[in-house]
């Protein structure tokens, strides 16, 4: 679970990072920022139980490892909804 969550968080924070450098499309800095918050969000570091910067939140907020890994498959699906689509 947390290493699926690790790579989510470097792949989602290198493309934002690159969309954000690259200027590639319109609106490239837009989906880099959301790509860096989905990034943000997912990070293991910050939201583990055990040693994360937010343990005490995240014992409040009461997210099982199954609920946090649907989360990541959630944003997962979602990360297309970034991208610019001509209407």
């Amino acid at each position: 679970m947390r290493l699926l969550l690790w790579i989510v968080t470097i792949g989602f924070a290198l493309g934002g990072l690159a969309l954000c450098a690259d200027h590639g499309f319109a609106g490239a800095t837009q989906a880099g920022r959301g790509c860096l918050l989905i990034a943000l969000l997912s990070c293991p570091l910050l939201w583990a139980r055990e040693r994360g910067v937010f343990a005490a939140m995240a014992d409040g907020l009461i997210l099982t490892g199954r609920d946090r890994l649907m989360l990541c498959v959630a944003l997962l699906l979602a990360a297309p909804l970034l991208l610019p689509w001509p209407l």
